[in-house]
């Protein structure tokens, strides 16, 4: 317990000063490509912060042959980066986040919905799962494809509109390459970090006589996406709100390519086929907690702090608790 608990203390500090790096690398990076923060928030900082997630699920499909902890550590992450919004908007204080916003920030949670809904949809009918490739199930195909769609549209969206005229960052001080190289170096700390933080959950679970669908969804998939806590943290504190967005909603569409990374490697058939049909619940739960986040980005065009700030985290916050109750009462 006490070895558990110290490597998990360890993972989670390495975590913090990685993603402080990641971020300040990635907003160099913006500010010399002239590429969104909404989009490279979605492709570049969100694939980083969730190779976490990938290292564990590739570990649980094919070495502990555990679909549920790989896919309910995939829809456990979805809710859990949902519910960060609300600690997104609390750092904001005196300015309203969801007021700061880019409205392209719509594409990506809408694709984070359909592709939410067809991996629902795969769990709770057996029959669509079972439609395979071999051993790949077809959803898998629908997953990769509508993941690349979404971000050609993004892109596309995201660069034509103008930049935010009331964000002034420091005058970038790495070069190109620096930015790059130490994106890759945040990159590698966060995958040892993540990697620690979800093998420490999973030994305190285990002493714990919890289920794996429970593990897969609150511990495990809580202990991944701490680089999404910290490089929200981390760009919030630089003003860099659709960075912090886009990161949220882009690690939620990237999560869905996982589910096709978990399909190759489970030789036992479709992923989903054998995952519970609890499963299933987180994956709508996310789906609305995604909505509720929509609804107050295109609601609130304001600059300053609102009370709808308030409600949507509220709500946000009452979601992710009953999400939990439903997998305890499962249990």
């Amino acid at each position: 317990m006490v070895s558990a608990s110290l490597l998990f203390l360890i993972s989670a500090i390495a975590m913090g000063f990685a993603g402080w790096g990641l971020v300040r690398a990635t907003d160099v990076v913006v500010e010399r490509t002239g590429l969104g923060r909404a989009f490279l928030g979605m492709m570049l900082v969100a694939t980083i912060t969730s190779l976490p997630e990938l290292a564990t699920g590739l570990g649980a499909v094919t070495i502990a042959h555990s679909p549920d902890i790989a896919v309910g550590a995939v829809v456990g992450s979805c809710v859990f980066n949902l519910l960060l919004f609300t600690f997104a908007d609390s750092l904001a204080r005196k300015v309203a986040f969801y007021g700061r916003l880019r409205l392209s920030h719509n594409l990506t949670a809408s694709f984070g919905v359909i592709l939410l809904g067809l991996l629902a949809l795969s769990v709770l009918v057996p029959g669509a799962a079972r439609l395979a490739i071999g051993h790949v199930g077809l959803y898998s195909v629908l997953l990769a494809a509508l993941y690349f769609i979404g971000a050609r549209l993004l892109y596309a969206v995201d660069v034509s509109i103008a930049p935010d005229a009331e964000y002034a960052p420091e005058e970038p001080s790495l070069s190109m390459r620096s930015a790059l190289l130490r994106c890759g170096v945040s990159g590698a700390i966060v995958v040892f970090a993540g990697i620690g933080l979800a093998i420490s959950s999973d030994a305190l679970a285990a002493e714990l006589g919890l289920t794996e669908t429970f593990v897969g969804v609150l511990l495990v998939a809580a202990a991944t996406s701490a680089p999404e806590l910290v490089t929200v943290w981390a760009a919030v504190r630089l003003q860099s709100y659709d960075l912090a967005a886009g990161n949220l909603l882009g690690s939620n569409l990237f999560n869905m390519v996982l589910i096709v990374v978990y399909d190759a490697a489970f030789l036992d058939g479709p992923v989903l086929a054998a995952a519970s049909e609890i499963l299933a619940i987180t994956a709508l739960i996310a789906m609305v907690m995604t909505a509720v986040a929509v609804a107050t980005l295109n609601y609130v065009r304001r600059t300053e702090p609102h009370a709808v700030d308030f409600w949507a985290g509220a709500c946000l916050i009452a979601l992710y608790l009953f999400n939990a109750w439903l997998l305890f009462q499962a249990r």
